[in-house]
């Protein structure tokens, strides 16, 4: 059933997709520069 629902909103589920996997990306990406901004800060102390 559910399959049947995806199948058949195919522009729905594509842009659901794209957004979690944006939103998941962002999240990952700003972490990242968070921790190498605070190593870098500590590297210089």
């Amino acid at each position: 059933m559910a399959w049947i629902a995806l199948i058949s909103h195919r522009m729905r589920t594509l842009l659901t997709m794209l957004g979690i996997i944006i939103g998941i990306t962002s999240v990952v990406s700003i972490s990242a520069i968070g921790e190498g901004a605070k190593r870098y800060v500590l590297k210089d102390i």
